[in-house]
């Protein structure tokens, strides 16, 4: 009979796999950038506006979170919905209202931390997170292909 800890050390282990072989998997050609990698230029390209304009006219907390979700999701990386309201840019309890509407419209998944009970991680619902590898990769295009 295996131990409450030796079954969280099982539990982490097994996950350590599950996230080195989704990194395999997910590993663009040598030279290409890959779907996060774009993700994150979206994510900066966007914060880079507030550069020039107030940053208050382009709040679009929805996007922020879902690109940033794809990107924990293709790194084999989980998210804690504060890490996650951190990552929307606006206050915590604007980010908190969208997450809640992320949830309801299943787009967005949560799940407990075994470790921690106190802890939830979010992450994308496994059709949104391929609909989103699909926007992030068509927006690539139009920047590669130059439409």
């Amino acid at each position: 009979m295996l131990s409450t800890d030796d079954l969280h050390a099982l539990a982490d282990s097994l996950s350590e796999t599950a996230n080195r072989l989704r990194e395999a998997a997910a590993a663009p050609p040598e030279g290409q950038p890959n779907a996060a990698g774009f993700a994150r230029q979206i994510l900066a390209a966007r914060g880079r506006l507030t550069s020039f304009v107030d940053a208050d006219l382009f709040a679009d907390p929805a996007r922020d979170i879902l690109l940033d979700l794809f990107v924990a999701g293709e790194e084999g990386r989980r998210i804690s919905i504060s890490s996650c309201c951190i990552a929307a840019s606006v206050p915590p309890t604007t980010a908190l209202r969208w997450i809640g509407m992320l949830k309801k419209r299943d787009l967005i998944q949560e799940s407990v931390d075994p470790a921690d009970g106190r802890r939830k991680w979010l992450s994308l619902t496994p059709q949104v997170h391929d609909a989103m590898r699909d926007y992030v990769n068509a927006v690539a295009g139009m920047f590669t292909t130059g439409r």
